[in-house]
């Protein structure tokens, strides 16, 4: 009986396990599967044996995306921007700093998991997020030095007048 491996939606190697038991495992047809005589992991929809078993009416595509092909999902990770999501965080605005984290700690996530659209995604979000903690603190920093100055400039005015 072939014994098959997969990786979770932890990020996590689990297995050997039998066909029948991979139904107990939530599989999606996105999930890495991997076998004794395959050279790679490759997702459950490539697999037929795994297909027929855990979705008998969809059809699989038997053959896996060619590596050539330019659609076919990068092996490297895409940038997480977690440091910058932190000093975002930290520095500049909190609450987006915060959002700009969340989806930074996805990137390698989705990734280990086999999604790479899902961490290019993430991975697009914390970017976005992280720049607009960053000019709003940079903003929010302009307007109080612009406050400040007005302060100074009225407080000058007052002594010279009075």
């Amino acid at each position: 009986m072939e014994q098959y491996y997969f990786i979770n939606s932890k990020g996590e190697q689990q297995g050997p396990v039998s066909i029948d038991e991979l139904a107990n495992h939530n599989i999606q047809p996105h999930t890495p599967i991997w076998k004794k005589g395959m050279s790679d992991w490759t997702k459950a929809q490539y697999i037929d044996d795994v297909c027929q078993k855990l979705w008998p009416n969809m059809h699989s595509d038997s053959t896996p995306p060619n590596p050539e092909n330019r659609n076919y999902p990068p092996r490297v990770c895409p940038k997480t921007y977690l440091l910058e999501s932190i000093l975002a965080t930290i520095f500049c605005c909190l609450p987006l700093g915060v959002v700009g984290i969340v989806y930074a700690a996805a990137v390698e996530t989705a990734f280990n998991r086999g999604d790479y659209s899902i961490a290019e995604e993430n991975s697009r979000k914390a970017k976005r997020f992280f720049y607009i903690s960053l000019w709003l603190g940079i903003a929010a920093i302009a307007l109080y030095l612009l406050f400040m100055l007005g302060v100074f400039a009225f407080s000058i005015a007052e002594s010279t007048c009075g």
